[in-house]
């Protein structure tokens, strides 16, 4: 049940649901109303489910550089690239700055599209490979999500596969760089 009391800049409400006290200060009645409606509703929801809904993306790229990534070998690369995608924009706002349970597959899309344009389709489905973990690591593991929005963004195709085969004068040309004349002749000791 949330009270309400007037403030020098307008209205406190005061909300405590299950053992969690919040508070705000709004400038109309109204509008503390509607936000501890929603507040309760939200802390309800997550008491009910079990799922953390204040979490933010980097503390889930955080715990998952410090508990998964620590044990594969490129862990340093995988940190590098939390980072990377952390900061960038997708919606006037960093990826970094979104709750856990704002990214939605609307927003992977639009971060999708938006790492086409600098980069080929198997980089940003590395990326995608790695968000998805991230977020199906929350959801499993330490539920801080109920279902994880990579699930439902489309992957880029990946580019076709080189097929380019080294040419008689390039051959040429590296032997010459190299002084090969065409005689092998292995050193017996």
């Amino acid at each position: 049940m949330a009270s309400f009391r007037k403030h020098k800049s307008g209205w406190r409400v005061e909300i405590f649901v299950q053992g969690t006290r919040e508070s705000g200060v709004f400038s109309t009645k109204a509008e503390a109303s509607s936000w501890a409606a929603e507040r309760e509703s939200q802390l309800r929801r997550s008491d009910a489910s079990g799922i953390v809904l204040e979490k933010t993306c980097p503390q889930a790229f955080e715990r998952y550089r410090d508990e998964v990534s620590v044990h594969k070998k490129g862990a340093r690369w995988e940190t590098i690239r939390l980072a990377a995608i952390a900061s960038h924009l997708v919606a006037g706002k960093k990826l970094g700055e979104y709750l856990i349970a704002e990214v939605t597959p609307d927003i992977l899309g639009q971060w999708r599209d938006m790492r086409l344009k600098t980069v080929l389709g198997s980089t940003v489905n590395r990326d995608l490979n790695l968000i998805s973990h991230v977020f199906t690591t929350a959801r499993r593991e330490w539920k801080w999500a109920a279902k994880s929005p990579t699930a439902d963004v489309r992957r880029p195709k990946d580019p076709p596969p080189r097929d380019r085969l080294i040419s008689q004068e390039e051959i040429d040309r590296i032997c010459l760089a190299l002084g090969y004349d065409g005689q092998f002749t292995p050193d017996v000791a």
